[in-house]
C-alpha cells in the first residue's frame, strides 16, 4: 500500500482497502482478490469506531466492489461477520459472472 494513500485516508478506508487487493491480485496473478481492513476494537482507531471494516473485492475483470460494514461484538465476532460478509458479497458478484 502506498504511504500516501495511509497518509492521506488512514489504515481503515476504502482507498487502502482497494490497494491491498489490487496487490495480493498482482502479486499473487489470482483472477480474484478480497482484502480487509478494520477496527475489531475494543478501541476506535483514527477516529474509526470499533466494528468499522472496509472490504474490496477485485473481480477478474479488475472491476473494484467496495463494501463498508459496522460490526457489533468483540474482535472475534468483528471478524467473523467481516468474513461471511465477504463470502456473501463475492457469492453475489460470482453468481452474476
Amino acid at each position: 500500500v502506498p504511504h500516501i494513500l495511509i497518509q492521506r485516508h488512514g489504515v481503515v478506508s476504502a482507498q487502502v482497502a482497494e490497494a491491498m487487493a489490487r496487490g495480493a491480485k498482482y502479486q499473487t496473478k489470482a483472477d480474484w482478490a478480497v482484502s480487509f481492513t478494520g477496527v475489531a476494537g475494543p478501541d476506535e482507531l483514527e477516529g474509526q469506531p470499533a466494528g468499522t471494516v472496509f472490504i474490496a473485492i477485485i473481480d477478474d475483470h479488475d472491476e473494484v466492489h467496495i463494501a463498508q460494514g459496522h460490526f457489533a461484538g468483540n474482535r472475534q465476532v468483528v471478524r467473523q461477520q467481516s468474513v461471511q460478509h465477504a463470502l456473501d458479497e463475492l457469492t453475489n458478484l460470482l453468481s452474476k459472472n
